[in-house]
């Protein structure tokens, strides 16, 4: 809804390829708000098939949504980004449905303009990347404790044998 909300104020209040503020200051030189059509995939590339490119992140959502059938209710952190990515992905889809392209304006000048469902999927994404990193790397740890556990109990084995 932030993502609708957002765009349709752009949209109503700054003309395409418009920045706001649009005075050169030390702020606007890191940040402004540009109005953006964006006719292509992420990044601005590939333009010009606007509601073709509706079906990826359809693809995308129903994914997420498979996947997140899977998940335990408990599972709080993985329920969250998977609503971020499906609540960006959907974002966008209705701007290309909609209106043929969407609607980007977050410019940080150092990074092709962005909107917040964008933002919404990047956020959704990191979480999962989290997630898995730290479900690994405590895989990693149990076995190792399991395999110097083994390793002792054989070392002990061993000692009573010898005796």
């Amino acid at each position: 809804m932030l993502d609708q909300v957002t765009k349709a104020a752009v949209i109503r209040k700054l003309p395409v390829g418009a920045s706001w503020p649009s005075a050169d200051t030390w702020f606007t030189r890191f940040f402004s708000f540009t109005h953006v059509e964006n006719t292509g995939v992420s990044f601005g590339k590939f333009q010009g098939l606007g509601t073709w490119y509706a079906l990826v992140p359809l693809s995308v959502v129903a994914g997420v949504l498979v996947y997140r059938r899977r998940l335990p209710d408990s599972d709080v952190w993985l329920n969250v980004a998977s609503g971020l990515i499906v609540a960006g992905a959907l974002g966008n889809v209705i701007d290309r449905l909609h209106i043929g392209h969407v609607t980007d304006f977050l410019d940080f000048k150092v990074w092709p303009v962005f909107n917040v469902a964008d933002t919404s999927v990047f956020l959704g994404v990191v979480m999962i990347t989290i997630h898995v990193w730290q479900t690994e790397r405590a895989e990693r740890k149990a076995r190792q404790l399991k395999a110097d556990i083994e390793a002792g109990s054989a070392a002990d084995l061993e000692a009573e044998v010898g005796d």
